[in-house]
């Protein structure tokens, strides 16, 4: 896409001032058609002489023109643009923390993981510097490979905790800029494509960089706070970037403790995760060891006791509902012999058809005539004086043998609320909420 004038009367008035160090990335230029603007913008806001040149000038010789200690980065191989391939993961650790501000005027959206770039710029800005980018947000026919949507903006700014300096949306006729970049026959094999009304415009968004900890890549979950998956996520994500000594397990551990070690805020209310995160990361990390292995009941009381200092936090108590259910269900099987051979049902169970098919018959009856004959069964036992374990337990794993139903589920969950355990409760309501 390359610069546009006003970018010179924007860096002004954000301070970037003569002396500082700032960097391109991708090999960038002033079109013919800028230069009059940008030579008015040279001599009015940085006070140097205007350009004398007719044709398309590199950002180079702009910048530099003006006093700023420039580089650019990229593949190509132009005079006096520093090589560098974003696909490799691979970043010089020498420029970290380096320059003043970063900018991004049209690269990210021909990378096919544009997330690369985005490490490269967060890592080698300083603390306090900026993050300019300047990329296609609709439209834009063929012109690259990907338009990044408002929401990973912003989520990029959450993960990271970025100042967000500006933001806005400009309209571009890309017709008349960039006629060789649409649907002709040879890129656009889609029907409709080429009749499909639309606009096109470019997102400005500059973020200041607030900490010295590693780019955390953002996920598409509104809310990054601490739960048996987040962090792993995050650490998948990274995982690319170590691997080619770009970051260490040391700056990726930091990072960690700094994302979640802060108070985060969801529809529950406030959850405190302060000095909290080793302790939930690693009791998770040993009941996942646990449920491997096949030691239900450890994984569970594990799992329940993250869930218990967490108590509005939904991913533990669906991890414990997941847990519970498994656990259940290992119970049903193991003891349902044994309760039908001695006996022992509850009083009020009285059709001996029935209660050979509420727990012999999980492979035979489809999900949704267990679900109903399990929920009867259930009422009986909830209704007596004296519960049989046995039977809640095959019960509750009868309900999460199938597919999940929310209507029952959160039928069963009233009924533990009134006659049993509260923490069970709100597991199967968080299970009921997230199908």
């Amino acid at each position: 896409m390359g610069h546009r004038s006003i970018m010179i009367h924007e860096m002004h008035a954000l301070g970037l001032q003569p002396g500082m160090v700032i960097a391109d990335c991708g090999s960038q230029d002033f079109a013919a058609s800028q230069i009059p603007w940008a030579n008015e913008f040279l001599q009015k806001l940085y006070h140097v002489s205007p350009i004398n040149r007719s044709e398309m000038i590199s950002a180079k010789e702009i910048f530099e023109h003006i006093g700023f200690d420039y580089t650019s980065f990229d593949v190509d191989r132009r005079e006096n643009t520093t090589y560098l391939d974003y696909q490799s993961y691979c970043f010089p650790r020498e420029l970290y923390g380096h320059f003043d501000a970063m900018f991004n005027a049209g690269t990210s959206e021909h990378l096919i993981a544009p997330i690369t770039q985005l490490f490269f710029m967060h890592q080698a800005t300083k603390v306090g510097g900026l993050m300019w980018h300047d990329v296609p947000m609709f439209g834009y026919g063929n012109h690259g490979l990907n338009n990044l949507t408002p929401k990973f903006w912003m989520m990029l700014a959450v993960y990271n905790d970025y100042e967000i300096v500006q933001a806005r949306l400009t309209d571009v006729d890309v017709e008349s800029q960039d006629p060789h970049n649409f649907f002709h026959e040879h890129l656009s094999p889609i029907e409709g494509l080429r009749e499909w009304p639309y606009k096109s415009a470019v997102i400005n968004i500059v973020f200041r960089k607030k900490h010295d900890f590693c780019f955390i890549p953002p996920f598409d979950i509104d809310d990054p706070s601490p739960s048996p998956h987040t962090e792993r996520i995050m650490r998948a994500a990274l995982s690319p970037f170590q691997k080619m000594s770009s970051i260490t397990a040391d700056e990726i551990d930091t990072a960690m403790v700094w994302r979640f070690g802060k108070t985060q805020t969801t529809g529950l209310g406030h959850i405190e995760h302060q000095n909290l995160r080793y302790s939930i990361q690693e009791t998770c990390d040993l009941a996942y060891k646990y449920s491997n292995e096949g030691d239900l009941d450890t994984a569970k009381q594990l799992l329940l006791k993250v869930a218990c200092s967490q108590a509005l936090h939904e991913d533990c108590w669906h991890e414990l509902a997941l847990i519970m259910a498994m656990h259940a269900c290992t119970l049903a099987a193991e003891h349902s012999r044994y309760v039908m051979t001695k006996d022992r049902l509850v009083q009020g169970i009285k059709k001996e058809a029935f209660k050979k098919r509420a727990l012999f018959g999980l492979a035979k009856l489809t999900p949704e005539i267990l679900r109903r004959r399990m929920f009867r069964l259930l009422q009986v036992i909830l209704k007596t004086k004296k519960k049989n374990n046995i039977l809640f337990h095959s019960s509750v794993g009868g309900f999460f043998a199938g597919h999940h139903s929310s209507y029952y589920l959160k039928k069963v969950a009233e009924l533990i609320k009134e006659k049993s355990s509260s923490q069970l409760s709100k597991a199967i309501h968080t299970a009921a909420s997230m199908y």
